[in-house]
């Protein structure tokens, strides 16, 4: 039989951790054989959620000593998934809530009947107002949002796994577009299941109190820029230049009124 993987990420919010772990014992643990916990270098006392998962048998909880962000944390949890011999993988964000217990048989089951191997939850954030299309139970949206993404095994034997020169920006959308490239499914197209925002919810606020920064600070807009110009560097069918220009002109902005 298929075995199912369930990995979650997490960064300085003991709090979030504690409250998504409810929901994890409650709707996904009873359909899922392995959940990782990676921890990235908080900084924080995470005693409480820790204790509550140890009770669980098929959890297991990553320590790391030292932040690496995003694209290193979401790839030990694959990596640690593939090692455990999963064929279907769910990572995801501390700040999202699987308020359903048919939100892993949801997914599968689309799964099943597309053979679409990679899904990411829509509704995490404001970018995702309007579907670009509706494919049967596949709803198919603008923006690429990774709060909650589920892979098979197969596709990430085909692509790899996130490039971790990413920077806490844009690891992610590059590395869904890798995948849905093979798919020959153009950018600016991200699949995920129809309903899934009865499935899964965000804990209010989380983006604007995100560790990586929900404002666009010159900072964070220096990032994001980075990001953009290291992707246009390392692929010549680079797919943002648009979005590239409008964030460059939003971080020279950014500067003058800082």
């Amino acid at each position: 039989m298929a075995k199912i993987g369930f990995g979650i990420v997490t960064y300085n919010r003991p709090a979030y951790l504690e409250k998504v772990w409810k929901y994890v014992v409650q709707n996904v643990a009873p359909y899922v054989d392995e959940i990782v916990v990676y921890n990235d270098g908080s900084t924080v006392d995470y005693k409480r959620p820790y204790k509550k998962i140890c009770n669980l048998k098929s959890a297991t909880l990553i320590d790391a000593k030292v932040n690496h962000g995003v694209a290193y944390a979401k790839n030990k949890l694959l990596a640690t998934l593939q090692e455990r011999n999963c064929d279907y993988m769910f990572i995801m964000e501390h700040d999202i809530l699987p308020v359903s217990n048919k939100v892993i048989p949801t997914y599968l089951a689309a799964y099943k009947m597309t053979g679409i191997d990679h899904f990411m939850f829509a509704h995490h954030g404001p970018a995702n107002t309007h579907a670009i299309d509706v494919q049967g139970p596949i709803v198919w949206w603008p923006s690429c949002v990774g709060a909650f993404t589920f892979y098979t095994k197969d596709i990430l034997e085909k692509v790899g796994f996130m490039d971790e020169n990413f920077k806490n920006a844009w690891e992610h959308v590059h590395h869904s577009w890798q995948i849905m490239k093979y798919h020959n499914v153009p950018y600016g197209y991200w699949p995920d299941v129809l309903g899934s925002e009865t499935l899964l919810k965000e804990i209010p606020g989380s983006i604007d109190k995100s560790s990586i920064g929900g404002q666009e600070t010159p900072e964070r807009l220096r990032v994001i820029v980075d990001g953009l110009l290291y992707w246009k560097k390392k692929d010549k069918d680079f797919p943002a230049q648009h979005t590239l220009e409008i964030y460059q002109t939003a971080l020279k902005e950014a500067i003058q009124n800082d």
